[in-house]
């Protein structure tokens, strides 16, 4: 029986209006038949939308952060689901942890928190594959979430990501990671 693929879109803010181009490639990809699960990293401000955002099928997660203010539920459920993380494969989530703090490029508690957020969700979601937008924010998450779960990843990097991040940091997360 072949499993039908899962994927997950994640964004830095879902909906945005400035991002076009992200809209019509979920509505595009949705339109081809792929399943996927848009995850946010933060919500939105209270800016206009496209119209076009009411047809996306897809549910939208946004996950918990260290965002003032902080929404104390936002806290346990972060914690707790590096605590699933940690007792279901303590030595990949220690090797993930010192990739991410041992890197020296400025690593943010932030972004480990939400990737193993994300992390347990997609495990508990059985999602086959990762896409993040932009290189910077969310292909770090994604990076990460791969380092915790072996789930692979993808990314679609910008002008501003191209100019902006360091190429050795664009070259690493390009190389295709093994479980």
């Amino acid at each position: 029986m072949n499993e039908r693929k899962r994927v997950a879109y994640l964004l830095k803010t879902y909906p945005r209006f400035s991002e076009t181009f992200v809209l019509n490639e979920i509505l595009g990809t949705e339109r081809l038949g792929l399943e996927i699960e848009i995850f946010s990293l933060r919500r939105p401000a209270n800016e206009p939308v496209h119209s076009e955002v009411a047809d996306v099928k897809a549910p939208v997660t946004y996950i918990p952060s260290l965002s003032w203010p902080l929404w104390p539920p936002g806290l346990a459920l972060l914690l707790f689901s590096h605590l699933v993380l940690l007792l279901a494969a303590p030595r990949r989530y220690f090797v993930a942890a010192r990739f991410h703090f041992g890197a020296g490029s400025g690593p943010r508690l932030k972004d480990f928190l939400q990737a193993g957020y994300l992390a347990t969700a997609l495990n508990r979601g059985k999602f086959t594959h990762l896409h993040a937008h932009f290189a910077n924010v969310p292909t770090t998450v994604a990076e990460l979430v791969n380092r915790l779960t072996g789930i692979p990843y993808s990314f679609t990097a910008h002008a501003k990501d191209i100019y902006l991040t360091p190429s050795a940091e664009l070259a690493r997360k390009s190389k295709v990671q093994n479980a």
